[in-house]
């Protein structure tokens, strides 16, 4: 761990720590919110030259694949309590998730702390919803050795129980063949020991929910349905809805919600934002597939903003400091708002641009809300989710939202091209 050490011999300054890798995790975003509280931004990353460091008022280098225990002595050894004291901590990364736990903070529980391990480990996850009844999936974890010795009853899905974001190594598989050639893949480039989970498959619609607990309460700010999801490569796929209008899905949101409730109370966990996906099958019954401690990616937090007026990043720092969140008394999120989340991929490795033309058309389009459009974008591995383009729109029905998305697809298929390998 690098940092120098500006503060000691000043006043005890207390830090709202921002966990960031590869320059991304909203640094930008967080840093002018936090002094807005009071507090002073710590930027924790694992970039010695980060983009972002200047935006702090104290940068912390640390390898994020250091064990948590030793993690949490390196941090504490890097701030000794003369200089100050961490307050609360922010993350929306999905692979950091689990490395909130080892940020010491002045008023976080260690019952939460721990506990917060069965939402970002997968094996433990599932394990966790069946034991406390919100889970029937049946499912096996061990490395590649011990997993193929287990009788697996397919279709189903294998992932790292560990690592995670972006579907990265998740693969839905058929039969003993391509459970151990995808296996080998995964090993082949995560490591021989590398922890997996194999869970059983789910047959059913999927959606998604955004919202956070505060006080044994699970308020839910956005519901989105997935009926385009690629149930192959388990991809968010074409267009998303929000709020849902399956009957089916808008049902079981109600249900989902007090799921998330439940389990976070017997979790012990408060002031956290979830994003959760679940699926629903024709019967009405319902799965929950993972519960992330974060905003949603992409634009889902901006969607959650436009159906609320609640900003997702501010409910997150609000709550990292132990602050009541207050709801306004009126929102947009009655079912007559309908928008579409727009996500458009490449499953080709190389680097892509988008003409400048086609961006343009795209933000002067009477319906496009939000738009996020990365060029150039390389794609370097396949095996994961690999979205260039996110769109938010909305529409006064199904058929003019379904219309805006071919005409938008259609400007970025156009529009965009491979450049260079």
């Amino acid at each position: 761990m690098k940092s120098p050490d500006p503060f000691l011999g000043r006043r005890k300054m207390q830090y709202v720590a921002i966990l960031s890798s590869d320059n991304a995790g909203g640094v930008r975003a967080f840093a002018p919110l936090i002094r807005q509280l009071g507090y002073c931004p710590l930027l924790i990353s694992d970039q010695d030259d980060d983009l972002n460091s200047s935006l702090c008022d104290r940068h912390l280098v640390v390898n994020w694949n250091t064990p948590n225990p030793v993690l949490t002595k390196e941090i504490k050894e890097a701030l000794p309590f003369e200089a100050g004291s961490i307050y609360g901590v922010v993350n929306l990364l999905e692979p950091l998730a689990e490395k909130v736990v080892a940020i010491p903070t002045a008023h976080q529980s260690s019952a939460t702390c721990e506990n917060l391990n069965f939402l970002t480990r997968k094996d433990l996850f599932r394990s966790k919803m069946r034991e406390l009844g919100v889970s029937n999936l049946s499912s096996h974890s061990g490395t590649e050795e011990e997993i193929l010795t287990r009788e697996i009853n397919y279709p189903v899905v294998a992932k790292p129980a560990a690592q995670s974001g972006g579907s990265f190594y998740v693969r839905k598989v058929e039969n003993d063949e391509e459970l151990s050639e995808f296996l080998s893949l995964l090993t082949g480039r995560l490591g021989a020991n590398t922890l997996i989970l194999v869970e059983e498959y789910f047959r059913g619609h999927e959606f998604s929910i955004d919202g956070y607990l505060q006080n044994g309460f699970f308020h839910t700010i956005l519901a989105a349905e997935k009926p385009d999801h690629d149930d192959s490569l388990l991809h968010d796929s074409g267009l998303i809805v929000m709020p849902p209008q399956n009957p089916l899905v808008k049902e079981a949101v109600s249900a989902a919600s007090f799921i998330l409730r439940d389990v976070g109370n017997a979790l012990g966990i408060n002031n956290m934002w979830f994003h959760a996906e679940f699926r629903v099958n024709s019967a009405g019954k319902i799965e929950i597939i993972e519960i992330n401690p974060r905003p949603g990616g992409r634009l889902f937090a901006k969607a959650a903003e436009v159906v609320s007026g609640l900003d997702p990043l501010k409910i997150v720092l609000s709550m990292a400091v132990n602050q009541k969140v207050d709801i306004p008394s009126q929102s947009n999120s009655s079912n007559a708002f309908l928008m579409g989340h727009v996500s458009i991929e490449r499953f080709e490795e190389g680097v892509f641009e988008v003409d400048e033309d086609a961006i343009e058309e795209i933000n002067k389009h009477p319906h496009v809300l939000f738009s996020s459009i990365l060029s150039p974008y390389r794609v370097s591995n396949l095996e994961r989710e690999n979205f260039f383009c996110d769109i938010l729109i909305e529409g006064e029905d199904m058929a003019s939202l379904k219309e805006s998305y071919l005409k938008i697809t259609n400007i970025i298929n156009k529009g965009s091209r491979k450049v260079g390998s």
